[in-house]
Protein backbone atom coordinates (compact mmCIF):
# COMPACT_ATOMS: atom_id res chain seq x y z
CA UNK A 1 0.00 0.00 0.00
CA UNK A 2 1.44 3.35 -0.91
CA UNK A 3 1.60 6.42 1.25
CA UNK A 4 0.09 9.10 -0.94
CA UNK A 5 -2.46 7.59 -3.29
CA UNK A 6 -6.11 7.40 -2.39
CA UNK A 7 -9.51 7.04 -4.00
CA UNK A 8 -12.85 8.49 -3.00
CA UNK A 9 -16.50 7.59 -3.39
CA UNK A 10 -19.27 10.16 -3.10
CA UNK A 11 -22.94 9.35 -2.52
CA UNK A 12 -25.86 11.52 -3.55
CA UNK A 13 -29.02 10.02 -2.01
CA UNK A 14 -30.56 11.86 0.94
CA UNK A 15 -29.42 10.25 4.18
CA UNK A 16 -31.90 8.64 6.56
CA UNK A 17 -29.38 6.88 8.83
CA UNK A 18 -25.71 7.30 9.68
CA UNK A 19 -24.72 4.67 7.11
CA UNK A 20 -26.97 6.30 4.50
CA UNK A 21 -24.72 9.35 4.61
CA UNK A 22 -22.21 7.27 2.71
CA UNK A 23 -24.03 4.44 0.92
CA UNK A 24 -26.52 4.56 -1.93
CA UNK A 25 -28.19 1.34 -3.07
CA UNK A 26 -30.96 1.21 -5.64
CA UNK A 27 -34.20 0.37 -3.87
CA UNK A 28 -35.57 -1.26 -7.03
CA UNK A 29 -32.47 -3.42 -7.31
CA UNK A 30 -32.72 -4.58 -3.72
CA UNK A 31 -36.49 -5.10 -3.61
CA UNK A 32 -36.47 -7.14 -6.83
CA UNK A 33 -33.25 -8.98 -5.96
CA UNK A 34 -31.74 -8.02 -9.31
CA UNK A 35 -28.18 -9.28 -9.77
CA UNK A 36 -25.57 -6.75 -10.79
CA UNK A 37 -22.92 -8.59 -12.86
CA UNK A 38 -20.04 -6.46 -11.68
CA UNK A 39 -17.36 -9.05 -12.46
CA UNK A 40 -18.55 -9.37 -16.06
CA UNK A 41 -18.02 -5.63 -16.44
CA UNK A 42 -14.61 -5.84 -14.76
CA UNK A 43 -13.48 -8.60 -17.10
CA UNK A 44 -14.72 -6.77 -20.20
CA UNK A 45 -12.63 -3.79 -19.13
CA UNK A 46 -9.61 -5.97 -18.32
CA UNK A 47 -9.71 -7.84 -21.63
CA UNK A 48 -9.88 -4.57 -23.55
CA UNK A 49 -7.10 -2.83 -21.64
CA UNK A 50 -4.10 -1.95 -23.78
CA UNK A 51 -1.72 -1.42 -20.89
CA UNK A 52 0.39 -3.81 -18.83
CA UNK A 53 -0.79 -2.35 -15.52
CA UNK A 54 -4.49 -2.09 -14.77
CA UNK A 55 -6.54 -0.59 -11.94
CA UNK A 56 -9.78 -2.56 -11.45
CA UNK A 57 -11.69 0.33 -9.95
CA UNK A 58 -15.41 0.82 -9.41
CA UNK A 59 -17.07 3.48 -11.56
CA UNK A 60 -17.89 5.75 -8.60
CA UNK A 61 -14.31 5.94 -7.30
CA UNK A 62 -12.12 8.96 -7.92
CA UNK A 63 -8.41 8.06 -8.03
CA UNK A 64 -5.83 10.53 -6.75
CA UNK A 65 -4.65 13.19 -9.15
CA UNK A 66 -1.82 12.16 -11.47
CA UNK A 67 -1.90 8.60 -10.16
CA UNK A 68 -0.71 7.13 -13.49
CA UNK A 69 2.59 9.03 -13.91
CA UNK A 70 3.32 8.77 -10.18
CA UNK A 71 2.71 5.03 -10.17
CA UNK A 72 4.87 4.47 -13.25
CA UNK A 73 7.72 6.41 -11.63
CA UNK A 74 7.36 4.23 -8.54
CA UNK A 75 7.60 1.09 -10.68
CA UNK A 76 10.68 2.36 -12.52
CA UNK A 77 12.41 3.16 -9.23
CA UNK A 78 11.58 -0.29 -7.86
CA UNK A 79 12.93 -1.93 -11.01
CA UNK A 80 16.24 -0.11 -10.56
CA UNK A 81 16.55 -1.36 -6.98
CA UNK A 82 15.44 -4.94 -7.63
CA UNK A 83 16.51 -6.88 -10.72
CA UNK A 84 13.85 -9.51 -9.97
CA UNK A 85 11.02 -6.99 -9.85
CA UNK A 86 9.34 -8.22 -13.05
CA UNK A 87 9.09 -11.79 -11.73
CA UNK A 88 7.53 -10.88 -8.38
CA UNK A 89 3.86 -11.70 -7.82
CA UNK A 90 2.53 -8.51 -6.28
CA UNK A 91 -0.19 -5.91 -6.45
CA UNK A 92 -0.27 -2.30 -5.29
CA UNK A 93 -3.17 -1.63 -2.96
CA UNK A 94 -4.84 1.78 -2.86
CA UNK A 95 -6.52 2.85 0.37
CA UNK A 96 -10.07 3.94 -0.46
CA UNK A 97 -12.30 6.36 1.44
CA UNK A 98 -15.86 7.58 1.25
CA UNK A 99 -16.80 11.23 1.53
CA UNK A 100 -20.18 12.33 2.83
CA UNK A 101 -22.63 13.68 0.27
CA UNK A 102 -22.10 17.37 -0.40
CA UNK A 103 -18.46 17.36 0.75
CA UNK A 104 -15.75 18.21 -1.77
CA UNK A 105 -13.25 15.34 -2.07
CA UNK A 106 -9.92 16.36 -0.53
CA UNK A 107 -6.85 16.60 -2.72
CA UNK A 108 -4.35 16.52 0.16
CA UNK A 109 -3.87 13.92 2.86
CA UNK A 110 -4.02 16.61 5.55
CA UNK A 111 -7.51 17.55 4.34
CA UNK A 112 -8.55 13.88 4.34
CA UNK A 113 -7.33 13.54 7.91
CA UNK A 114 -9.45 16.54 8.94
CA UNK A 115 -12.52 15.02 7.28
CA UNK A 116 -11.87 11.70 9.03
CA UNK A 117 -11.57 13.44 12.40
CA UNK A 118 -14.90 15.23 11.87
CA UNK A 119 -16.68 12.09 10.59
CA UNK A 120 -17.16 13.55 7.13
CA UNK A 121 -15.07 10.78 5.58
CA UNK A 122 -14.71 7.10 6.43
CA UNK A 123 -12.77 4.16 5.10
CA UNK A 124 -14.53 2.42 2.21
CA UNK A 125 -17.55 0.30 3.23
CA UNK A 126 -16.85 0.88 6.91
CA UNK A 127 -20.53 0.39 7.76
CA UNK A 128 -21.18 -2.40 5.24
CA UNK A 129 -18.13 -4.67 5.38
CA UNK A 130 -15.34 -3.15 7.40
CA UNK A 131 -13.07 -6.18 7.09
CA UNK A 132 -13.40 -6.19 3.29
CA UNK A 133 -11.53 -2.91 2.86
CA UNK A 134 -9.80 -2.43 6.19
CA UNK A 135 -6.64 -0.38 5.77
CA UNK A 136 -3.68 -1.90 7.62
CA UNK A 137 -2.28 0.61 10.13
CA UNK A 138 -4.63 3.36 8.96
CA UNK A 139 -3.62 5.73 11.76
CA UNK A 140 0.02 5.39 10.80
CA UNK A 141 -0.78 5.95 7.13
CA UNK A 142 -2.67 9.15 7.92
CA UNK A 143 0.38 10.47 9.80
CA UNK A 144 2.70 10.12 6.79
CA UNK A 145 3.25 13.04 4.45
CA UNK A 146 1.74 12.74 1.00
CA UNK A 147 3.27 14.01 -2.22
CA UNK A 148 1.67 15.20 -5.45
CA UNK A 149 4.75 14.15 -7.41
CA UNK A 150 5.70 10.70 -6.15
CA UNK A 151 4.47 7.52 -4.50
CA UNK A 152 6.09 5.48 -1.76
CA UNK A 153 5.31 2.03 -0.41
CA UNK A 154 3.89 2.51 3.08
CA UNK A 155 3.56 -1.13 4.12
CA UNK A 156 3.97 -4.57 2.61
CA UNK A 157 1.41 -7.11 3.74
CA UNK A 158 -0.45 -10.22 2.71
CA UNK A 159 -4.09 -11.20 2.86
CA UNK A 160 -4.43 -14.07 5.33
CA UNK A 161 -7.05 -16.73 5.96
CA UNK A 162 -7.36 -15.74 9.60
CA UNK A 163 -6.91 -12.66 11.75
CA UNK A 164 -7.54 -9.02 10.88
CA UNK A 165 -7.01 -9.39 7.12
CA UNK A 166 -9.31 -12.38 6.67
CA UNK A 167 -11.93 -11.39 4.12
CA UNK A 168 -9.81 -8.54 2.77
CA UNK A 169 -10.60 -7.63 -0.86
CA UNK A 170 -8.95 -4.26 -1.48
CA UNK A 171 -8.76 -2.27 -4.69
CA UNK A 172 -5.35 -2.59 -6.29
CA UNK A 173 -3.23 -1.88 -9.32
CA UNK A 174 -2.16 -5.16 -10.86
CA UNK A 175 -1.21 -6.43 -14.30
CA UNK A 176 -2.97 -8.03 -17.22
CA UNK A 177 -1.46 -11.34 -16.13
CA UNK A 178 -3.54 -11.38 -12.94
CA UNK A 179 -6.49 -13.84 -12.77
CA UNK A 180 -9.79 -12.69 -14.24
CA UNK A 181 -12.72 -12.11 -11.90
CA UNK A 182 -15.15 -14.95 -11.27
CA UNK A 183 -18.28 -13.97 -13.21
CA UNK A 184 -20.48 -16.18 -11.04
CA UNK A 185 -20.03 -13.63 -8.23
CA UNK A 186 -22.28 -10.56 -8.37
CA UNK A 187 -22.33 -7.30 -6.44
CA UNK A 188 -25.35 -8.34 -4.37
CA UNK A 189 -23.40 -11.07 -2.63
CA UNK A 190 -20.48 -8.75 -1.77
CA UNK A 191 -17.01 -10.39 -1.66
CA UNK A 192 -17.07 -10.24 -5.48
CA UNK A 193 -13.32 -9.60 -5.65
CA UNK A 194 -12.46 -12.22 -3.03
CA UNK A 195 -11.61 -14.95 -5.53
CA UNK A 196 -8.96 -12.83 -7.29
CA UNK A 197 -7.47 -11.60 -4.01
CA UNK A 198 -7.46 -15.18 -2.69
CA UNK A 199 -5.49 -16.37 -5.71
CA UNK A 200 -3.09 -13.45 -5.43
CA UNK A 201 -2.47 -14.16 -1.77
CA UNK A 202 -1.19 -17.64 -2.64
CA UNK A 203 1.54 -16.23 -4.87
Amino acid sequence: MNASSIAYRITERKATTKADNFYSISRAQVSNNLPYPINVARNVARLNAKTHYVFASDVELYPSENIIPRFLRLVENMKKKNSNFATKRQVFVLPVFEVKSGIQPPTKKSDLKTLMETNLAISFHQYVCDVCHRIPNLDGWLQTNGSIDSLKIFITTKRKYHGRLFGWEPFFIGTNQDPLFDERLVWNGRVNKMQVVSKQSRF
